[in-house]
């Protein structure tokens, strides 16, 4: 390679020899006859290029060549899968250690507010003390009402459940089904629960020990001056049933198949306690009794297990689709959980008065709109029942939140263990089912409007008016765990 010289006008280089290819085939001339004085580096050569540049000192050895600083683009550390499963380990047992000391200082009961202005809670074993103004239901027993539609595995299950699982020792005395398909017959309740027919062949043959269905808890003990107690003396003359663990089943077929119709007055019940459920929920039995121990000292009002949350929001800052103008926004868990309060409790499994089967029907108490709304969007027939009880309550709950007295009509939320398999299946799976419900809410709130009654839903603290109250905020959790990621529950 020729040395560089230096010439008056500055630095001179002279021209560079053409540099061959050792990959080019054409060994003659490595110049392009396009582009004159410019070379065709090899592959190599020009690797080399941009590896390393030529430094000019023009104090120093022309000949010097300095090798130029090489650019390290930095490697992104992997995380391996023993860091995330020490991660997760770690997780998992610091949550159990919260969870133990939880479930250590939570407490079950009813919480108000004392005269000093410090709330309290009170548990069950304390609630006998009146200076709270306690009232608590004399209904002993409940009756579970099944909401059905051609799904006999569905229905099988849930009397299997309710009727041979929990039955007479979770203090249920009754089960109705309402057998909404009206083209089948319902099927007989011996092929659903063999136990079940065997019990009445004992029964025809004089063996079993029958008992009457006005004894026990349900009449004897009634107050005089209780509501409770004159509903359940009228009923005291229902037919006998055998003394077992299960409860009397009964088929109730509606004169149509309407969403409404889970809402029908019931001849034969002998309590004022009902528990709805759907035919695809089952509540475990221990949490089954303390949603009907919760509901005994909330009698007027609803406890259950699916709380939910409707916020207001303007139409053009909604979260829904500003096109379709609503102005109530229905929310499920995880919303409930992040604002820590509710103002509805899903029929879907909770426990409220028999009296607001009559209430549902009556166009005093509940608009015959609203109903074929119901009818037309074949949906919402819980949010109506929610409007229904909380347009009844509304005023002594504002009286009682504001007073010394524990709120003997607010909802209540009591959270329990439940395999919902119909979180995945059903008319609440489908893409649209919140903005229909969201739809729902705005045009029953304009039903009542028309009628000048004020808008009914009142908001709850989670932590107040949860049958148990948890000793760390974050503790609150769904009664179904899938609830924090389904989105249309």
């Amino acid at each position: 390679m020729r040395r560089r010289t230096k010439s008056s006008g500055g630095v001179h280089f002279p021209p560079i020899s053409p540099i061959r290819s050792p990959n080019s085939r054409n060994r003659t001339s490595s110049f392009s006859t396009a582009t004159v004085g410019v070379p065709r580096l090899a592959p190599s050569v020009s690797n080399y290029h941009f590896r390393y540049r030529r430094l000019y000192d023009g104090g120093q050895d022309n000949n010097k060549l300095n090798k130029a600083t090489k650019i390290e683009v930095p490697k992104l550390k992997c995380i391996s899968l023993w860091s995330v499963l020490r991660f997760i380990f770690v997780l998992l047992i610091t949550n159990g250690i919260f969870t133990t000391v939880d479930h250590m200082l939570s407490q079950t009961g009813i919480a108000f507010t004392s005269g000093d202005g410090s709330k309290q809670i009170v548990s069950p074993e304390d609630l006998s003390s009146e200076t709270i103004g306690l009232v608590k239901s004399k209904s002993e027993t409940f009756a579970v009402v099944i909401n059905t539609f051609r799904r006999p595995d569905q229905l099988k299950e849930a009397l299997l459940h309710y009727a041979q699982s929990c039955g007479v020792s979770s203090d249920i005395s009754q089960i109705f089904v309402i057998w909404a398909d009206q083209e089948f017959e319902p099927p007989k309740i011996e092929e659903l629960i063999p136990e079940y027919r065997d019990k009445r062949q004992e029964q025809k043959a004089g063996k079993g020990n029958l008992r009457s269905s006005s004894s026990g808890s349900n009449s004897g003990d009634e107050a005089a001056g209780d509501a409770d107690a004159e509903a359940e003396g009228a009923s005291s003359s229902a037919a006998s049933t055998y003394d077992s663990k299960f409860p009397t089943i009964e088929f109730i077929r509606p004169p149509k198949d309407s969403l409404n119709s889970r809402f029908l007055p019931i001849d034969n019940l002998q309590t004022n306690a009902i528990f709805m459920v759907d035919d695809d929920i089952r509540v475990d039995c221990p949490s089954l009794e303390r949603g009907f121990e919760a509901w005994r000292y909330h009698p007027n009002s609803m406890a259950g297990f699916y709380p939910r949350l409707v916020l207001i929001q303007s139409s053009t800052k909604g979260i829904i689709r500003q096109e379709s103008k609503i102005n109530r926004v229905y929310h499920n868990w995880p919303m409930v959980f992040a604002n820590h309060k509710f103002n509805m409790i899903m029929t879907k499994a909770s426990f409220f008065h028999s009296k607001y089967l009559e209430m549902y029907h009556d166009d005093e108490k509940n608009p015959k709109e609203v109903l074929a709304l119901v009818d037309e969007q074949k949906n919402c027939e819980d949010i109506a029942m929610a409007f229904v009880v909380a347009q009844s309550t509304k005023q002594s709950v504002e009286i009682d939140m504001q007073s010394s007295r524990y709120c003997r009509d607010c909802l209540i939320y009591t959270n329990g263990n439940i395999k919902d398999s119909g979180l995945f299946s059903g008319i609440s799976s489908g893409g649209d089912h919140v903005d229909k419900r969201s739809n729902c809410l705005d045009r029953i709130t304009e039903i009542y409007a028309k009628r000048s009654w004020d808008y009914p839903l009142l908001d709850f603290d989670l932590g107040d008016h949860s049958w148990v109250h948890h000793f760390f905020w974050w503790q609150y959790g769904p009664s179904n765990f899938f609830e924090w990621y389904i989105k249309f529950i």
